[in-house]
């Protein structure tokens, strides 16, 4: 990957500049009324933003986990089981294979349960991401798991590179292996964990 702006090139400029032209020339008292609506058109002010300032780089990814929950039964102690959970995705370094930050899934578009992903944006923060092999439609937004979700949502519009954020997103590798124990990734435990 080259070190230019994803937004440089004109096939993926001119995709993001569609949606968010559907979206401007939709009513607005219908538009803005739907929840939504509202929130993609955020979503896609972030996306054009992250791209107009980040390369794609390319990752590998795990995306899904075994979770612990409570079972619904009374037996007068809590019994747990195991459930597959997809709400996040951990991007890891290219050459060493260690995480490197995890990210939310919302709408995922990734084939489970890992693989290799391009990214664009702060892996700490927030940035772009889309399967390696899909299409410029196939953009989404990702934000840090371990932050406000709030507070990352607004830091997106103003994210640069070397620019330092003020998220407090960053965590050591030691909580990210921490959180491995708690919550092992599927793509490294195909099979339901044993120990409870």
């Amino acid at each position: 990957m080259n070190d230019a702006p994803a937004l440089t090139d004109p096939q993926l400029r001119r995709a993001v500049e569609t949606r968010l032209g559907w979206l401007r020339q939709r009513p607005g008292w219908v538009f803005w009324r739907r929840r939504g609506s509202r929130r993609e058109y955020a979503e896609l002010k972030r996306i054009w933003h992250i791209l107009s300032q980040y390369p794609w780089q390319v990752y590998p990814y795990r995306y899904g986990r075994w979770q612990r929950v409570q079972r619904i039964i009374d037996l007068g102690y809590p019994s747990f089981k195991w459930n597959r959970i997809y709400d996040t995705f951990q991007l890891l370094d290219p050459s060493t294979g260690r995480p490197i930050a995890e990210l939310t899934a919302r709408s995922c578009t990734l084939p489970k349960p890992s693989g290799v992903l391009r990214f664009a944006g702060d892996p700490h923060v927030a940035g772009v991401y889309t399967p390696a092999t899909g299409g410029n439609d196939a953009l989404r937004l990702a934000l840090s798991a371990f932050a406000d979700e709030k507070v990352i949502f607004a830091e997106a519009l103003q994210i640069r590179p070397g620019r330092s954020t003020t998220g407090d997103s960053h965590r050591h590798n030691g909580q990210l292996l921490a959180d491995d124990e708690r919550r092992p990734w599927i793509a490294d435990h195909p099979d339901r964990p044993k120990h409870t």
